[in-house]
């Protein structure tokens, strides 16, 4: 196993860990007195992890792995893939942009200009839920499936 600090241990915000096995143990046990926000890949085995945590982890799902579902959608519905990846270019301009800022301007710069962003592709992930020509197991329908996770 190869972790480099428990999310409890230190003050910072970054913690990373990985573990041999793609079992339910390891994940269990690095979060075992954890409480707060956990970003997690959306792969099956971490949904019980935080799920059995009476609350106390709230999942973050990674958004490189929703965002390289749109890629992937893309060369097969061109328009409605092109449109959440023109958004995610502009978080990611704005990430660029923020990333000789102080840990609190970064936070004040995502909150005005990255949440109203988030909202727009929440609210496209919610009509592309609601179109019925949205196949559920096209490349589109698993992309927009997968991102609200």
């Amino acid at each position: 196993m190869e972790q480099r600090n428990s999310p409890n241990s230190f003050s910072s915000s970054d913690s990373f860990s990985s573990f041999e096995s793609r079992g339910r143990d390891g994940p269990a046990d690095f979060f075992s007195d954890f409480k707060g926000h956990a970003v997690v890949d959306a792969y099956g085995v971490h949904e019980g992890v935080y799920l059995g945590s009476d609350g106390r982890i709230l999942a973050a799902c990674c958004n490189a792995h929703v965002r390289r579902k749109f890629v992937e959608a893309k060369p097969n519905v061109l328009v409605a893939a092109t449109h959440p990846l023109s958004i995610y270019r502009v978080l990611y301009y704005i990430e660029d942009h923020a990333a000789e800022f102080s840990p609190e301007d970064r936070d004040l710069l995502r909150q005005e200009e990255s949440v109203p962003i988030m909202n727009e592709l929440h609210e496209y992930l919610l009509s592309k839920q609601a179109d019925f020509r949205v196949l559920p197991k096209s490349s589109l329908g698993k992309a927009v499936r997968d991102a609200p996770n």
